[in-house]
């Protein structure tokens, strides 16, 4: 039996990852260590209710759990992010596309690694790029060698038009916790309006680990923007109680598609330095 809950009390997502680049720096290959089933070394009540009733879960206390256990425990990590998206009218190619993450500062590279249209890799660390208004920059690496020969690097203002081009969510949305936040900030705001339907709905299975499976309803329609879908489903890894996939439609229903994510081969707390976080060559 699923629980079902349409919540009236109170008040997406981008993903991302990026893989490890090859052993041969100067320091030395940064130690790969993989987040155990131990983490959290104490599970809360709720992580405990999953094993002990799951029927009885909330989603929105297992999303809750999930962000304090990241924030608590994650300070870097690689993978592998697949995206395919309905965008302006139509449907993009999927993407595959290797992303290193740092927690602080903020700092995201990716390399694009099938279906790269215009941009070959993108760089963004907080604080680091801006331009000549002063507005932060993502550096961005064009695909080809011919039009790397005419600009070799592009500053590209992480909000501005150029960006909001190129998916439905911009650079610095990528990652898990961006993921939890989001998709907790719109269930509160549909929560206050008596708009939310949510539900856990068992187990699942993304990259063949096992998840927990939770499905939202919500009225959406394409002309606002308080709402980011209509139904999604997410994923969160049983191990490490992160979001590993995310899927959206426009309807309740489910049959019309905007959006899927996926972040894959996924390694934490790798020890990353700002060394790793430039466009030179490894």
């Amino acid at each position: 039996m699923i629980n079902l809950f349409r919540r009236g009390t109170w008040g997406i997502c981008i993903l991302a990852a990026v893989a490890s680049y090859p052993a041969g720096s100067a320091r030395g290959e940064a130690p790969k260590r993989v987040l155990s089933a131990s983490f959290p070394e104490k599970p809360s009540d709720v992580t405990r209710a999953l094993t002990d009733n799951p029927d009885a879960i909330d989603p929105q206390e297992l999303l809750r759990d999930a962000l304090r256990n990241y924030r608590e425990n994650v300070r870097d990590y690689s993978c592998l992010f697949v995206k395919r998206e309905f965008f302006k009218g139509r449907h993009k190619p999927k993407q595959a596309i290797k992303v290193l993450y740092r927690e602080e500062p903020l700092s995201i590279l990716m390399t694009w690694v099938d279906n790269p249209q215009k941009i070959r890799r993108a760089l963004y660390v907080k604080g680091q790029t801006r331009d000549k208004n002063g507005v932060e920059c993502a550096v961005v690496e064009p695909q080809g060698a011919i039009a790397r020969l005419f600009a070799p690097k592009v500053n590209i203002p992480i909000h501005g038009k150029r960006a909001r081009k190129a998916g439905q969510h911009t650079m610095d949305q990528f990652g898990f916790r961006s993921i939890l936040e989001r998709v907790i900030a719109v269930n509160e705001l549909a929560d206050s309006r008596g708009e939310l339907e949510i539900e856990y709905a068992g187990e699942g299975s993304i990259d063949g680990r096992p998840t927990h499976k939770i499905v939202r309803r919500l009225p959406y329609a394409n002309n606002r923007d308080d709402y980011t879908d209509g139904k999604l489903i997410l994923h969160i890894d049983k191990e490490w109680l992160v979001p590993v996939a995310v899927y959206n439609f426009s309807d309740q229903q489910g049959t019309r598609f905007l959006g899927s994510y996926e972040l894959l081969k996924v390694e934490f707390n790798q020890q990353f330095d700002s060394s790793y976080f430039t466009m030179s060559s490894r």
